[in-house]
């Protein structure tokens, strides 16, 4: 699934909502906003995780893999399994694909069901990434006109994500973009449409989430996802 684009939606909400709330009114936010240090949430990147969630995922980690799904469709789709924090994590962190805006990204999956992500957002590579996972082009040029003048900035988030039937439930608890803290009234009273947003994306991309949840310290997933979501993962196939 694509868990990046859940992320990066969220976080694009989060700074659309930073800039409109702050650009007209703090002096120098340009400068607030430059950090290029995310958060330490503690979470182990490797190679090995990557392939282990790919393989979660029922993604193809090597050519083999790519041509049996290439010879039965129909063999890949359907996924019910869970993906440790070092799992998710690696497969967003490692991921090198050309439009993709994220880096050094970290999610931590806490006991008590609650999620927390940090990272590195390239702001030039937003246009792409969210043209191509449904995002309108109004809805781009608005955000991008908000926030072009940065390069790329950190942030880090806390709260509760699940998903059921393709029905998204956010609640955030602490958001922050580069040095700034997000009162988290602006954020929840926009509650509504980032999570439609999201919803429309799984439903426009062809998938069917069933449920999705945190617990234990893993996500848990029971989904359809569509052949097309090969296509995120092809820089981890093994050739």
């Amino acid at each position: 699934m694509k868990k990046a684009v859940i992320i990066i939606v969220i976080v694009l909400g989060a700074l659309y909502l930073t800039a409109g709330y702050f650009l007209g009114m703090v002096p120098g936010a340009s400068r607030l906003m430059g950090t290029n240090k995310p958060i330490d949430l503690g979470v182990e990147i490797s190679v090995d995780s990557a392939y282990q969630g790919l393989g979660s995922l029922g993604q193809p980690a090597n050519v083999e893999e790519l041509r049996k799904i290439a010879d039965n469709p129909d063999s890949f789709g359907t996924v019910q399994t869970t993906l440790t924090e070092e799992e998710a994590s690696s497969l967003m962190s490692l991921n090198q694909a050309a439009d993709f805006p994220a880096r050094l990204t970290q999610i931590k999956f806490n006991d008590d069901g609650s999620i927390e992500s940090s990272g590195v957002i390239w702001i030039d590579r937003f246009s792409k990434f969210l043209a191509r996972n449904g995002v309108s082009s109004a809805a781009v040029e608005k955000v991008i006109g908000y926030i072009g003048f940065m390069d790329s900035t950190t942030y880090y988030v806390k709260g509760t994500f699940s998903i059921t039937n393709n029905n998204v439930d956010l609640d955030m608890d602490s958001l922050k973009v580069g040095r700034i803290n997000i009162p988290i009234g602006v954020i929840n009273d926009n509650k509504g449409s980032v999570e439609n947003t999201i919803s429309n994306i799984l439903t426009n991309n062809g998938y069917t989430i069933r449920s999705l949840y945190i617990s234990n310290g893993k996500v848990n997933v029971d989904m359809d996802q569509p052949l097309g979501s090969i296509v995120s993962w092809l820089n981890f196939v093994q050739y």
